[in-house]
């Protein structure tokens, strides 16, 4: 199915809608903030594939913990989303490829979280 060209609200101009992706372009609320470590635990937890209620069981704490501190974190890191952050982490050396189950380092070796057996 296909939108007719006139669908939606238009620019002043006359054209097509001005792409608003507006979440995208938030700066962090602070430059230098600083991550904690529990922060990065949650995102490391995260990054395995891990959901806030499974995060929550684990740690022994309550989802709204889990939601409100990888809020913080988002916008600590000026994250849109999860994968978001945890790829600005792994840019920053926040996250190194070997904090996440079976993905392999550039030297070919096992994560520490896979098999090496």
């Amino acid at each position: 199915m296909t939108v007719p060209a006139d669908a939606g609200p238009s620019s002043p101009g006359g054209g097509p809608a001005p792409h608003r992706a507006a979440h995208y372009s938030k700066a962090p609320i602070q430059p230098r903030a600083r991550i904690t470590r529990r922060e990065l635990q949650l995102l490391r937890l995260a990054a395995n594939g891990n959901t806030n209620d499974m995060i929550a069981r684990y740690l022994g704490i309550s989802t709204h913990t889990v939601n409100g501190a990888l809020r913080r974190l988002y916008l600590k890191l000026g994250a849109a989303d999860r994968a978001n952050a945890v790829a600005i982490a792994l840019v920053r050396g926040l996250l190194v490829p070997a904090d996440i189950a079976g993905v392999r380092d550039p030297g070919g070796t096992n994560s520490v979280h896979a098999n090496t057996a």
